[in-house]
């Protein structure tokens, strides 16, 4: 991805960021909801950091279509946190959850 940057740059393409968390893998499934804690605040803090600035939106949370797996493990105030958190290491970005499958 970091690589098509400046191409889409060179020729005023924005470019989305789709989806930071979405379906859940059985692996992280299995994770007890102390170690799902820290492997969502790893994958928000180190994409956001990574391309701040470069994305003009971001689906935050495409899970939330079909499932609630996340708040259900993380507690009724993870989606909170996870727009609260996209919103502190990347201002600027949209930030959304689909109302439909895209």
């Amino acid at each position: 991805m970091s690589n098509s940057f400046p191409l889409c740059s060179e020729h005023g393409i924005c470019v989305r960021g789709h989806c930071i968390f979405c379906e859940c893998s059985s692996g992280v499934k299995a994770l007890p909801a102390d170690e799902l804690f820290a492997a969502v605040s790893s994958r928000i803090n180190v994409l956001l950091t990574r391309y701040k600035g470069k994305f003009w939106h971001y689906d935050v949370n495409n899970e939330m279509l079909h499932g609630s797996f996340y708040q259900d493990k993380l507690g009724k105030d993870a989606r909170a946190a996870m727009f609260n958190t996209a919103s502190e290491l990347d201002p600027d970005a949209l930030l959304y959850a689909p109302r439909r499958p895209l």
